[in-house]
């Protein structure tokens, strides 16, 4: 995702040579706001291993919200020092808080990545979105092959220079080499090639459904192809009104969620009172998020045919609840499964371990050792 020489960000996919031969990956560094997501992967054969993980819940989430973008960085990094044992060697690659990335869109001509990259570097400086100081960026093109233009959609995810530096900062500090800073569309493609090798040729939907925020992306040969944020979608929208009503902690409404989730048949009557209760509780924000999902979904049917998924795989917190899988594939009307590195998993409820879906885009992080 990156021009600079000194913190490079990756855009290109990962090599092939990552598929066929042994190797260990890099510590994976996905800094959430309301989680600190570390892990690491190992090649065997012609499958991936999750060799050391660990998920940290953040005690400082309300500086998620706050405008010191550069100290919540440095807040989380903080720490990651301390959790590394038992992962193999120094170097990482991170992943900061949607926060503090941006989205852009510009036209920009048919060319060359030099080209591309030059022309967006001019838009960057001048775009009245921008706070002025140098990006780091990364990006991709959004072009339906119905259509026949000279100009195409450039979608653009960056991060200001200089929080970009103090990450790789703290890193260092503890005593760390970060190698990439990448950006999440990027991590959720590669996931998701990770999960579905032989899917590659067929176009995927991947929600990262965070505490403060909900990414959609779909990805298409392992590259980021079209992504929106889903308004008013995060798993806080969710969390706020079951502990309000309840009188219980944000962790214990975690546990909640994950234990009991939602009534997965909303026709008949829920198995479970606590099910029925969340369900009631949270059927505003399922709602939006259905709304949200169907709008974007039509809106690439409309304009680009070419990339209607027909998977949708689910990342974050909110792949942790329980039934909402099953969910979203009844009311959203396609299918939809929460990420596991084994593919196999992923069709096997009883089988499937939600805390990968967490660790998903850390997963992807580690498995860029390989990349070229």
């Amino acid at each position: 995702m990156t021009v600079s020489p000194t913190i490079p960000t990756i855009r290109s996919r990962i090599s092939t040579d990552l598929f066929h031969r042994p190797c260990n990956g890099w510590i994976g560094v996905d800094v959430g706001t309301a989680t600190i997501k570390l892990a690491q992967v190992e090649r065997r054969g012609n499958r991936w291993r999750l060799a050391a993980s660990l998920i940290v819940q953040r005690d400082d989430v309300s500086a998620g919200q706050s405008n010191d973008s550069e100290g919540l960085v440095q807040r989380a990094l903080r720490s990651v020092a301390t959790m590394t044992a038992g992962f193999k060697g120094r170097r990482t690659a991170c992943l900061l808080p949607t926060s503090v990335m941006e989205f852009q869109t510009f036209d920009i001509p048919d060319s060359s990545d030099d080209e591309t990259e030059q022309m967006i570097q001019q838009e960057l400086e001048g775009s009245a979105e921008g706070d002025g100081e140098p990006r780091e960026f990364g990006f991709w093109r959004t072009s339906d092959s119905s259509t026949k233009k000279d100009v195409s959609p450039v979608t653009v995810v960056s991060v200001s220079r200089r929080i970009a530096s103090a990450a790789a900062a703290g890193l260092l500090d503890a005593g760390l080499r970060c190698q990439v800073i990448d950006g999440l569309p990027f991590a959720l493609s590669r996931a998701a090639s990770m999960a579905l090798p032989n899917h590659e040729v067929q176009p995927v939907a991947t929600l990262s459904w965070g505490y403060s925020s909900a990414l959609l992306t779909i990805a298409k040969n392992g590259q980021p192809v079209f992504a929106r944020s889903l308004r008013d979608c995060s798993l806080s929208e969710w969390i706020n009104p079951i502990c309000e009503n309840l009188g219980i902690s944000p962790d214990e409404c975690r546990h909640m969620l994950a234990m009991y989730g939602l009534n997965a048949s909303p026709n008949r009557p829920a198995a479970e009172d606590v099910s029925e209760a969340i369900s009631q509780l949270t059927a505003d924000p399922l709602n939006r998020i259905v709304d949200e999902l169907r709008k974007t979904l039509s809106y690439v049917q409309q304009q680009f045919p070419n990339l209607v998924p027909d998977r949708l795989l689910l990342f974050g917190g909110g792949a942790t609840i329980r039934n909402i899988a099953a969910t979203l594939t009844q009311s959203v009307g396609i299918e939809s499964t929460v990420w596991q590195l084994t593919p196999e998993l992923a069709d096997r409820p009883e089988s499937i371990d939600p805390s990968q879906a967490l660790l998903g885009p850390a997963i992807a992080l580690s498995a860029l050792a390989g990349a070229s």
